[in-house]
Formats: C-alpha cells, structure tokens, sequence
C-alpha cells in the first residue's frame, strides 16, 4: 500500500472515529436535556477541551443567561490578572487639628479603599483594637486627653449606590446581600440571636450599634434557616420574617449592616471611650472627601490580606461582599467588564452571559503562570466549598464553582482527563421549577459524563 492510501486510510479511520465521538456526546447531551427537572428550563452548555482547543459539547452557548455564583469565577480570574494576587488594600487613619492644653480641636478621620476584611475573623484581617491602639498612643505622644471633634468615617472612595441594582428586597438586609462600601466592617454584617421554645422564637439580642431595635414574626420549625431580614422603614430598624430550625436554645441569623461606614465610626468612637479617651461629637459618615485646613498631626495606614488570600472565600464560601469589593476595585482601574453583567458577585437576576464568555475566563486560567495557585482556591467536588455534595460518586475530579439564585442552577470549573489535558466545563439552568435538589442531580448527569472523560 503506498503512502498516499495508507494517508486516505487513516484519514477515513480518523473521521470514523470523529463520527462516533459526536455522536456519542449528542447521545450524553440528549439525556442531559431530557431530565424532568429541565422540563420548560433555558439550557446552556459548553464543555471545551481548551488544551487542544476542541468543543466537546455544547447547547445554546451563545445564549445570555443569568449565571448566579459561577460569575465569581470570571471576577476572581480578572482580580488575578489585573490586580494581581499579591495586591493589598488599604486603610488610612489620620488625626487632623489643633492640639491647645491637650485637647484636639478636630478629629479622627478613618478612610477607607475598599478593603472587605477589615475588622473580619479573616487570618492578618486589619482589626479596629490595632487602630484603638496606634491612636490612643498617638494621642499620648502629642499630649492629647480629649477630642473636641469627632471620628468621621470617609467613605469617598466608592461612589453610591452600594448596592447592585436587581437584588431582591430579601436579599439586601440580610449578610449575603449587603453592599460593598469604601469602608467595609465585619463583612458588612451582625448577629441577631433567637432563644428557641418549641415553636416559639423570640430576639434576645442583637448588635445595638448596628440597629436600634429589630421585629419579628419568626417561627422554630422544619430544618432549615428560612428567616430573612428586612429593612424597617423606620431608620435603623430591621423586621424579621420566616422561620428557623426547631429545636431548644439560641440560634443566629446575619442581617446587613445598612450604613458600615458609620458603623466603622460608631464602633471605633466607642473603644475610644472605653480607652478613657473623651470623644465630644457624635460620630459620622461621609460620602465626599474629607476636607480640612488644619493641621495633619499622625497619620498611619493598614494593608488587608493579599487578593489572593480574599479569593478562597470568594470561591470556598461564595463570598458575595468580597467579589462585589474586586469588582469595584477593577471598574475604578478601568478594566471593563462584560455587557449584561450588573455585580461580581452574580446575586443580581439582571446578571447576563453566555457560556461562551464565561469559558474564555476558564481558557485564561488554563494558559496562566497562575493556574496552579488557582487550583488551591477551587474547590473540589465532594471535598471542599459550597460543592461537598455535588457528585459524591467521583469525588475531587472536578475543580468546580456552584451558582444558585431563584430558578437558576449552574456549575464551572476545570477537569484535568488522564491525557493530562484541561476539560472546561459552564452549565446553566434558568426558569427552573424544581427543586434545588433535584436540579442538582439532574445536572450530574452532564457532571458524571465530565469527569470521565
């Protein structure tokens, strides 16, 4: 046989082989599409080879849709490129006035840059003790007793709104949905504690700087943690409704705090107060610059974990504050974002993308110095995250990110197969009207399929 047959030969086995590999995927995506938990729902699906640049299946991949979590992929893969995993934000205090017979004819002024850890239980989290500390030394060393101003919080560095436009009225409230600020405070959120009796539950007690008083109409039944928090229309009120686990005893819900600048104010003014230090005004927010013609007496400035260290919550946890925090950060450096999206975070259901868009985040991953790093801090299927229970038949052969808002379930991430090449994988489901339960069973099967190739 010459080489020109044995050419024609091989080619002729190669699109045989071709032939039987797409029509086995379109058998796989096929019984993907025909779950009952899809009936009625929008489907998009890509799953790409993007080591040898090949699609292995895909359905309406150009299609919007709403993503919900998995957006935080493509924000964590942009803060990695354009701010860098080393990057740290910052925290500046100053101390601005007169100094006459030891009191200060000005104030305290913190200011923030956007820095989502500040005061958090997050390891090197920049902690307001700290700042008590540095300052009341300050103080000492320039003779200071008392302060005639007051603590002002300037959070000038983000413009408002703070919140996303589209998210939901029971979402704003509650710690998951609430704003990202030029000063962020313990994760912009406060416990509210309920004392469980039988069916009854009552509020024992709650953070007073954070509201001054809070309703409920809340009851202690079922399993899981129904009740959301809602914004009072009263200032500094909240109003709980729903219910919680049953059971005896105290359990906690998260409400957002609604101003954390001036939380960050209140709460520094009064460790101030306990550090015997006299503060004469009441503290404050602002939303400008802070401004003065006085004198600049001690200044210092804090930096916040690195970028890299934010991101694990951001894809363990789905850290909604701190991908919203990247995000801001990368629209104040001028790096655009995709048409459609409204957040970082993928909480707003006026969020759009394609699976298209959303796998050139995945192939920018695979073709990065980074990948490696990357891989820490996504979680494994099974193992670790918010995705232990996803595909506990295969555990760890996924690298993947779990989305989930009203009537959407979708997954991302990376499979590495045993040639050693990167399996990307988007799949979204939107206008579903099962459970979450079933849908995420129903998407395993596209999941199992992934994992084995």
């Amino acid at each position: 046989m010459g080489k020109r047959h044995i050419l024609i030969f091989l080619l002729f086995i190669l699109l045989i082989l071709t032939n039987r590999t797409i029509g086995q995927n379109n058998i796989v995506l096929n019984n993907i599409l025909s779950q009952a938990a899809f009936e009625d729902a929008q489907i998009g699906i890509l799953v790409k080879n993007l080591s040898a640049d090949e699609v292995l299946m895909q359905h309406q991949a150009e299609r919007s849709m709403k993503p919900a979590s998995i957006l935080k992929i493509k924000t964590a893969v942009d803060a990695m490129e354009h701010l860098g995993f080393d990057h740290r934000f910052k925290t500046a205090v100053y101390v601005v006035g007169d100094v006459r017979d030891g009191i200060l004819h000005g104030d305290i002024v913190i200011k923030g840059f956007g820095d989502p850890s500040l005061d958090s239980d997050m390891k090197g989290a920049v902690g307001l003790d700290q700042m008590v500390s540095d300052i009341n030394k300050a103080l000492r060393d320039n003779n200071i007793s008392c302060i005639e101003g007051a603590v002002v919080a300037d959070a000038s560095f983000f413009s408002l709104p703070a919140i996303p436009p589209g998210y939901m009225q029971e979402d704003m409230a509650n710690y998951y949905g609430a704003g990202a600020y030029g000063i962020n405070i313990q994760e912009n959120a406060f416990h509210i504690v309920f004392e469980r009796n039988g069916s009854a539950a009552e509020i024992i007690r709650f953070d007073s700087l954070a509201a001054q008083e809070i309703t409920a109409q809340v009851t202690a039944s079922g399993y899981s943690d129904q009740a959301y928090a809602y914004f009072h229309p009263e200032i500094n009120k909240y109003h709980v409704k729903g219910k919680i686990p049953q059971g005896k005893g105290e359990f906690k819900i998260k409400g957002a705090i609604r101003n954390p600048p001036l939380y960050a104010a209140k709460k520094l003014d009064q460790l101030l107060i306990r550090a015997d230090i006299e503060v004469k005004e009441s503290p404050r927010s602002i939303w400008t610059p802070y401004s003065s013609t006085q004198e600049l007496i001690w200044q210092m400035t804090y930096a916040s974990p690195t970028v890299y260290d934010i991101l694990k919550p951001v894809l363990f946890k789905s850290n909604n504050l701190y991908s919203q925090v990247l995000r801001r950060h990368l629209d104040i450096e001028d790096i655009p974002d995709a048409a459609g999206l409204i957040d970082g975070s993928g909480l707003s259901p006026g969020n759009r993308i394609s699976c298209n868009e959303l796998m050139s985040s995945l192939s920018s991953i695979v073709n990065s110095k980074k990948l490696q790093s990357f891989l820490q801090i996504l979680p494994e299927n099974a193992r670790e995250g918010n995705v232990k229970s996803v595909l506990k038949s295969r555990p760890g052969t996924l690298f993947i990110k779990s989305g989930s808002i009203g009537g959407v379930r979708s997954y991302m991430g990376l499979h590495k197969n045993v040639n050693g090449e990167w399996i990307g994988f988007v799949c979204m489901a939107n206008d579903l009207e099962c459970s979450s339960t079933a849908s995420r069973l129903a998407w395993e099967t596209a999941l199992d399929w992934i994992a084995q190739l």
